[in-house]
C-alpha cells in the first residue's frame, strides 16, 4: 500500500466498506508501532458504535483504534502536523466569545452593528435579554464556521479588508456582511490571543508550514458530503500522509459503464459519466445565464440527466453533486502530482423476489427494470400505513415487530430500527407505548432510545434545571416538591420517598404555599393578630411547626409525618436554597460562577448509585464550567446568563435509554450521515407537515444569496436521507404516518415523498394480475379490536393490523356478539380473559353470592357509614369498596397558588366549628363573632385565604336561625359529644363507647357492625336527638343523604343492650338557610311496620348481606323524593305519606304494590331513568355506565320505605300507628 496520496473506495454496500476498512486495519496494526492507534474518522457516535461493533466481528477484537469525528480529527491531524499548539475554536468556544463581543461597548455604539441593535434592545427584561444574546451568539458562531466550510473564498475576501458582496444592490445584504465582517475580524483578533484557531484558519497557516512526513495513514468512513473545506484539507495533507476514503452511495451507474455483469472493475475514465454533467448558473431572480458571473450572488446547480432514474431525480441531488465534488479531488490529485485511486466495491447480488430489493435494484443501475411484480406477498417487503393518532401509530409498530420477530428465527432485536422524523413528538410515546405493552403482554422487548439530551434524558440535568425554577419562582409550593422528587437532590440530602410524602402532608397542613419569607407586601403592623406579609410562606409554617411541635391541633387527621427530625432536615434544605438565591441574585465572572456552581450542585445534588450514567453528564457540564471560565474568565454573567448557558450545554450532551446497536429495537431519529444498515426499518412520521418540511431562509445567513455545487438545502437534504434509508432496509422497509388531527378533526396528507415512492411502486406493480389499482396503503383503524377483521383481507400482503393483545381479541368477539369465545392459549391469556369476564358485566360468569368471602369464616368488619354510603347509592358504595375513587384526587404537590377563595371543605369546617362553638354556650355567645373567630383561625394557619376572597355571606342568616329554631329543642338537653359503636375510628376521644353489634348472615358469615355519631345530645342519661351540620346551599331539602348515616346509627341502637334512646329521637339538619328537624322512631301501620328488633335486625342483615355481595345498582337517595304518582282516592294508603289532606299528589310508597297500575309504574321508572345523573364533583364516576335496577320500586321500597316512612309518615305519636 503505498505511503501517501489518497485512496477513495465507492460502494452501495455500508457492509462491504466495513469489510475493506477491517483489512486496512488488520495490515496497518500488524505494520506499525504498538503504541501509535490507527485513526478512523466519523460523522457521528452512532457510526462509531455501528464500526466497533462490525470490526470486532471482522477482526475479532476492536481495541486500540481511534474514532475522532470529522472536523476534531481534522483539526488534530493539521494541529499536529504543524506543531501549532493550538486549541480548537469550535461552535461552542466560539459562540462565548461572540457572547463576550456583543456586550462590549464597542458593538453596542458601533453603527456596523445597527442591524442587531434593535434585536437587542435594552428595554427587554433581563431573562429575555439573555436569552436573545445566547441564541444570537450561537447562531452566528454557526453562521460563521459554515462560511469558513462552504464560503472559503468569502472569508479570503474579508481577510484582505473587502466585501464578498460590496458590488451587490441589495442595500441591506451590503449591511449584513459589513457587521458579520467587522464582527469576525474580531473574533480572529481575540482568538489569537489566547491560542484559539478553527480549522479553516489552521488551514491557512499549514501552506506555509513545514510538514514532516510521518507516513500516517488515516480513514475517513463514509462522509456522505464533504465541504469546500474539508476537501481542500484532504489535499493539502495527501503529500504527508494515506488517506483512505470509504464512500457510501446509492448508485454505482454515476461512475461504472457496466457493458456486461462480468465487468467488475472502473473504466479508466472512472468518474467520467458524472465529469461530464455541465454546472448551469442562475442570477438572484432566477435567469439563467451563460457565463459565471464576477459578482458573488451567483447560484450554481448541476445539471440533471433527461434519462435519470425517477427516484434519482427526485431524490438524488446531494448524492450527485457530492460525486461531482469528489471527481474534483481526482483532477485536483493529479494537478499537484498526488498519488490517487479510486475502486467500486460491489456486493453479492441482490435478491429479486421482493417490491423493495426491485426499487433498490433500479436506484442502484439507474434505470428501470422491465420485471413486474406479480405476487403479492412480495409487496411485504414495503409496507405504508396511515394511522388515526400517533399512539395508534407505535402500537401498530409495536405489533409488527413481535410478528417479524416470530416470523424469522434468526431476526434479533437488534436488527430492527425505529427511526421517526421528529423524536420530540415521538419519543415519550413510544416508550410509553412499549413499555405498557410489555406489561400488558408479559413480553421482553428490548428497545434503546437515542437522539435524545441530557436536557431531557437526565435525572441530574433535570435537577439542576429544576433548581433554578424553584429560585425563579420564588418557592412555589409545586416547584419545590418537584426538585425534591428529583432523585439526584433525595440522594445528596438522605431522604427517601415516605419523608418526601411527610413532608408534602406536613406542608400542606402548614399552609405553605410561595415564597419564602415574604409573599404579600411587607407591613410592621399586623391586623387583628395576623401578619399579612408571611401569610403562606415557608418560614412562617416551618416557624410555627417549630413552636408547636408539642401542641397539635385536635383538628389534625394524621400527625405521624410531623417528625421533629425530618422538618429540621427539611428547614435547613429550605434556608440553604434561600442563601443560594440571595447569593446568585449578584452578577458574577466566570470564574466565580464556575466555583459556585461546583459548590453549590455537588452540596445539593448527587448521583445514585442506580444510575450510573448520570456521571457523565455530571462530568460534561462540570467540563464545560472549567471551559467557559478558562476561555471568559472576566466576563460577567447575571443568574439569567449562567441559567441560559447551562439549559444549552444540557440541550448539547448527548443521552440515550438503553444501549445502540446492542440494547434491542434501535429507536432513534431519521438523521444524515448515519447509513447504518438494519434487516428491517420502520419510519414513521411520514406526513406532509413533518417531512421534508419547508425551507426557511435565515436572515444573517449570507449562503442564501448566492449557491455552489454542494449546497444542499434542508428539503433536499431529508429527501436525500431518506433514499440512503430506503437503500440500507435488508429485508423489509414500513412507512407510516399520522393522518388525522382528531383534535381539530381535519385530514393529514401524506409526505410527498410517499407520494413519489408509491407512484414507483406502482411502475413496478402488475395491476393486472393483482386485485389493486395502486399500491395499497394499509388504514390503522382508531379503535385496536377493530383490526382483526380487517387484518384478514389485508393479510397477504401486510401485517400492519397485526395484534397480540388478547383483550383486543376478547373486545372484538363481544362486539361480534356470537357467544364463541376464544380458548385462553396460555396462562398470560387465562389471566386477560378472567380479569375481562370480572370487569365486564355483560360477560360475567361469577356467581353473585360468591364475591368475597364464600370460604372465609373470620368475622367481616362492617362500618356504619359505608352502610349509609350504599342507602345514599349501593352503585357508588360498592365501587368505592372495590377501590373506586368518585372523583380525581388532589395532587398536593402540584398546588401554585394560595388559596383565592374559601373551598367547599373549608367552609363546612369554619361552619361546622362555629356551630359547635355556640352550642356550647349559646345564651352568650354571638354567632357572628364566633364565625369570624374560627376564620381568623384558619386564616393564621395559611389555609383561609385573605378577606378580600374570604366570603362567608351564605351564614348571614345563621344566627337568627339558631335563636329561633334550634336553641328551643336543646334548652333541656346536655351536649354528650361523639358516641362509638365497636372499634371504628375517631379523630378525637369519643364520650361513650359500647360494642359493636354482630350480625349473622344465612351463609353462616359472621359480620360485626361499628359506628361513630357526633353531635349526640342526651337528656336524663337517655339519647334525645343529634346536630348534623352541612355548609350546602343548594342541597339543604329535608330528605337529605345527611340522614342516613343517623338512621343507620339509630337502627344500630335498638340493637344494643347499652344504649337508651328516646322515642322519638330527633335529627336537627342544619344549613346555612335552613333548619330541619327530623324525628327517627318505631312505627306500624296494621300490615307494614319497623317498630321491633327483629324487623330491625332483619332490615339490617338485609341491608349487610347485599352490600357485602355488591348488588350494584343505581338507586340514588334523593331521587326517591322526586317519585311521586297521583293520589288514589278509592284506595287507603299502606302509609301516610300526603304532605296535607288536599295533596293531590303522593310518594308511591304510600301504597302497596299491587295497588300500582301501569301507568304508575311507567311514570315512575321514566321519572327514575330521566334523571339519572351523577354529582357534579364526582369526576371519575361520570366515566361509569349506569347500572340501572331492574326493578327499582322494589329495591326502594327495600332500602328506603324504613327511613321516609319515618321522615314524611304522619303517625300517632302514642301508638306509633297510622293517623
Amino acid at each position: 500500500m503505498q505511503k501517501s496520496g489518497i485512496q477513495l473506495f465507492f460502494s452501495h454496500s455500508v457492509e462491504r466498506l466495513v469489510k475493506v476498512l477491517a483489512e486496512h486495519l488488520r495490515q496497518q496494526q500488524s505494520e506499525q508501532s504498538l503504541f501509535i492507534s490507527p485513526k478512523v474518522l466519523v460523522p457521528n457516535a452512532n457510526m462509531q458504535r455501528f464500526l466497533q461493533l462490525n470490526l470486532a466481528q471482522e477482526n475479532g477484537v476492536c481495541a486500540h483504534i481511534d474514532f475522532p469525528f470529522l472536523e476534531t480529527g481534522l483539526f488534530q491531524l493539521v494541529n499536529a502536523s504543524g506543531r501549532f499548539n493550538q486549541q480548537h475554536l469550535n461552535g461552542q468556544h466560539l459562540s462565548w466569545l461572540i457572547l463576550t463581543a456583543l456586550r462590549s461597548e464597542e458593538i453596542k455604539t458601533s453603527e456596523v452593528f445597527r442591524p442587531i441593535h434593535t434585536y437587542l434592545s435594552e428595554l427587554d427584561s433581563k431573562e429575555l435579554r439573555s436569552v436573545k444574546q445566547w441564541q444570537l451568539s450561537q447562531k452566528l458562531a454557526m453562521l460563521l464556521l459554515d462560511y469558513e466550510s462552504q464560503r472559503p473564498e468569502m472569508i479570503n475576501a474579508w481577510l484582505q479588508g473587502r466585501q464578498f458582496f460590496q458590488n451587490s444592490e441589495d442595500k441591506h445584504l451590503v449591511q449584513l456582511e459589513a457587521m458579520q465582517k467587522q464582527l469576525y475580524g474580531h473574533l480572529v483578533e481575540a482568538g489569537s490571543q489566547q491560542n484559539l484557531s478553527t480549522l479553516f484558519q489552521l488551514s491557512h497557516r499549514l501552506r506555509t508550514a513545514k510538514v514532516p512526513m510521518d507516513h500516517q495513514e488515516i480513514h475517513l468512513f463514509t462522509p456522505s458530503r464533504l465541504s469546500q473545506l474539508h476537501r481542500q484539507l484532504i489535499l493539502q495533507l495527501a503529500p504527508y500522509m494515506q488517506i483512505n476514503i470509504y464512500q457510501l452511495n446509492v448508485c454505482m451507474e454515476y461512475w461504472e459503464d457496466l457493458q456486461t455483469a462480468q465487468e467488475l472493475r472502473w473504466q479508466q475514465s472512472h468518474l467520467q459519466k458524472i465529469q461530464s454533467l455541465k454546472i448551469k448558473y442562475r442570477n438572484t431572480v432566477g435567469e439563467w445565464l451563460e457565463h459565471k458571473p464576477s459578482n458573488g450572488e451567483v447560484f450554481a446547480e448541476l445539471e440533471i440527466d433527461p434519462e435519470e432514474n425517477s427516484l434519482l431525480k427526485f431524490w438524488g441531488k446531494p448524492g450527485r453533486e457530492a460525486l461531482k465534488l469528489f471527481s474534483d479531488i481526482e483532477n485536483d490529485a493529479i494537478h499537484f502530482s498526488i498519488n490517487y485511486n479510486d475502486y467500486w466495491l460491489l456486493s453479492e447480488d441482490v435478491p429479486e423476489d421482493s417490491l423493495l430489493h426491485e426499487l433498490q435494484k433500479n436506484v442502484l443501475y439507474r434505470s428501470p427494470n422491465l420485471q413486474k411484480i406479480n405476487q403479492l406477498t412480495a409487496l411485504k417487503s414495503l409496507q405504508m400505513a396511515a394511522a388515526p393518532s400517533i399512539y395508534r401509530e407505535v402500537e401498530a409498530v409495536y405489533n409488527s415487530i413481535l410478528w417479524n420477530l416470530q416470523q424469522d428465527e434468526k431476526l434479533r432485536q437488534n436488527d430492527i430500527a425505529v427511526l421517526v422524523t421528529d423524536m420530540n413528538t415521538y419519543r415519550f410515546v413510544i416508550e410509553q407505548v412499549f413499555e405498557t405493552l410489555n406489561h400488558q403482554l408479559q413480553t421482553n422487548l428490548s428497545y434503546a432510545i437515542v437522539d435524545s439530551s441530557a436536557a431531557i434524558e437526565s435525572r441530574y440535568a433535570e435537577a439542576i434545571q429544576l433548581l433554578f425554577t424553584v429560585l425563579e419562582d420564588d418557592f412555589i409550593r409545586s416547584s419545590v416538591f418537584k426538585w425534591l422528587d428529583n432523585p439526584c437532590v433525595k440522594a445528596a440530602n438522605q431522604f427517601d420517598d415516605k419523608d418526601w410524602q411527610d413532608w408534602l402532608m406536613a406542608v400542606n397542613y402548614l399552609g405553605i404555599y410561595c415564597g419564602f419569607d415574604h409573599l404579600y407586601p411587607r407591613s410592621e403592623d399586623s391586623v387583628q393578630g395576623v401578619d399579612y406579609g408571611k401569610l403562606f410562606t415557608w418560614q412562617q409554617g416551618l416557624h410555627r411547626l417549630h413552636q408547636s411541635l408539642a401542641i397539635l391541633d385536635d383538628d389534625a387527621e394524621n400527625l405521624a409525618f410531623l417528625n421533629a427530625e425530618k422538618i429540621g432536615q427539611l428547614s435547613v434544605l429550605l434556608e440553604t436554597l434561600y442563601q443560594v438565591k440571595q447569593s446568585w441574585r449578584e452578577a458574577k465572572t466566570a470564574a466565580q460562577w464556575e466555583v459556585q456552581l461546583n459548590r453549590t450542585l455537588d452540596l445539593l445534588l448527587a448521583i445514585p448509585f442506580d444510575e450510573p450514567r448520570e456521571h457523565y453528564v455530571q462530568m460534561a457540564l462540570q467540563q464545560s464550567l472549567i471551559k467557559l471560565a478558562g476561555t471568559q474568565p472576566d466576563l460577567e454573567l447575571e443568574l439569567e446568563d449562567i441559567k441560559q448557558f447551562i439549559h444549552l450545554e444540557l440541550k448539547h450532551i448527548p443521552a440515550s435509554k438503553g444501549s445502540y446497536l446492542t440494547g434491542g429495537v434501535v429507536c432513534a431519529a431519521l438523521q444524515p450521515m448515519r447509513p447504518i444498515p438494519f434487516s428491517i426499518i420502520y419510519v414513521l412520521g411520514m406526513d406532509e407537515k413533518t417531512f421534508p418540511g419547508q425551507l426557511h431562509k435565515e436572515t444573517l445567513d449570507l449562503t442564501h444569496r448566492s449557491r455552489r455545487i454542494g449546497d444542499i438545502n434542508s428539503v433536499e437534504n431529508k429527501n436525500y436521507l431518506f433514499l440512503e434509508t430506503m437503500m440500507c432496509a435488508r429485508k423489509k422497509l414500513y412507512l407510516s404516518f399520522v393522518a388525522l388531527d382528531l383534535q381539530n378533526d381535519e385530514v393529514i396528507e401524506p409526505s410527498p415523498v410517499l407520494l413519489t415512492l408509491q407512484a414507483a411502486c406502482n411502475d413496478l406493480i402488475d395491476f393486472s394480475i393483482l386485485p389493486h389499482n395502486s399500491f395499497p396503503v394499509v388504514d390503522i383503524p382508531l379503535n385496536a379490536c377493530d383490526g382483526f377483521e380487517l387484518q384478514q383481507t389485508v393479510s397477504q400482503y401486510s401485517d400492519w393490523l397485526v395484534n397480540y393483545s388478547y383483550t383486543d381479541l376478547l373486545r372484538h368477539y363481544e362486539r361480534l356478539n356470537t357467544g364463541n369465545w376464544p380458548q385462553a392459549g396460555n396462562i398470560n391469556q387465562q389471566l386477560q380473559l378472567d380479569l375481562f369476564r370480572q370487569t365486564n358485566c355483560e360477560t360475567k360468569t361469577l356467581d353473585s353470592q360468591n364475591s368475597i368471602t364464600e370460604t372465609n369464616q373470620e368475622i367481616i368488619h362492617v362500618d356504619a357509614s359505608e352502610l349509609a354510603d350504599f342507602l345514599i347509592n349501593p352503585q357508588v358504595a360498592v365501587l368505592k369498596k372495590q377501590g373506586l375513587v368518585s372523583k380525581h384526587p388532589e395532587d398536593l404537590s402540584m398546588v401554585e397558588v394560595e388559596p383565592q377563595d374559601i373551598s367547599g371543605l373549608l367552609k363546612h369546617h369554619i361552619f361546622t366549628a362555629a356551630i359547635e362553638s355556640w352550642l356550647q354556650n349559646p345564651q352568650t355567645e354571638d354567632f357572628s363573632q364566633v364565625l369570624q373567630k374560627q376564620y381568623q383561625q384558619q386564616l393564621v394557619k395559611s389555609k383561609a385565604p385573605v378577606d378580600l376572597f374570604a366570603s362567608l355571606e351564605d351564614f348571614v342568616d345563621v344566627p337568627q336561625m339558631l335563636v329561633d329554631k334550634l336553641k328551643p329543642h336543646l334548652t333541656n338537653n346536655v351536649l354528650l359529644g361523639d358516641v362509638r359503636l365497636g372499634n371504628t375510628k375517631s379523630q378525637q376521644a369519643p364520650a361513650i363507647s359500647v360494642q359493636g353489634i354482630t350480625l349473622k348472615l344465612e351463609t353462616g358469615q359472621q359480620v360485626l357492625v361499628s359506628g361513630l355519631a357526633e353531635g349526640i345530645y342526651v337528656q336524663d342519661s337517655v339519647f334525645d336527638s343529634q346536630i348534623v351540620i352541612s355548609s350546602s346551599v343548594s342541597d339543604d331539602a329535608g330528605w337529605n343523604k345527611k340522614l342516613a348515616k343517623p338512621f343507620i346509627n339509630w337502627c344500630l341502637w335498638q340493637l344494643s343492650n347499652e344504649i337508651q334512646v328516646n322515642e322519638p329521637f330527633k335529627v336537627h339538619l342544619v344549613f346555612p338557610k335552613k333548619i330541619h328537624t327530623i324525628e327517627l322512631k318505631p312505627w306500624i301501620t296494621g300490615t307494614t311496620g319497623f317498630s321491633t328488633r327483629s324487623t330491625i335486625s332483619h332490615y339490617l342483615h338485609m341491608l349487610v348481606s347485599d352490600y357485602l355481595y355488591e348488588q350494584s345498582v343505581y338507586l340514588p337517595f334523593e331521587l326517591l323524593d322526586k317519585l311521586d304518582i297521583s293520589r288514589k282516592e278509592e284506595i287507603e294508603p299502606l302509609i301516610n305519606l300526603f304532605k296535607t289532606n288536599s295533596s293531590k299528589s303522593v310518594n308511591f310508597l304510600a301504597y302497596a304494590p299491587e295497588n300500582l297500575d301501569a301507568a304508575d309504574l311507567q311514570d315512575i321508572e321514566n321519572k327514575y331513568l330521566s334523571k339519572a345523573e351523577w354529582s357534579r364533583y364526582e369526576e371519575i364516576l361520570k366515566l361509569m355506565p349506569f347500572r340501572f335496577s331492574s326493578h327499582p320500586i322494589d329495591d326502594y321500597r327495600r332500602y328506603l320505605l324504613p327511613l321516609y316512612a319515618m321522615y314524611q309518615g304522619q303517625f300517632d305519636d302514642s301508638t306509633g300507628n297510622r293517623s
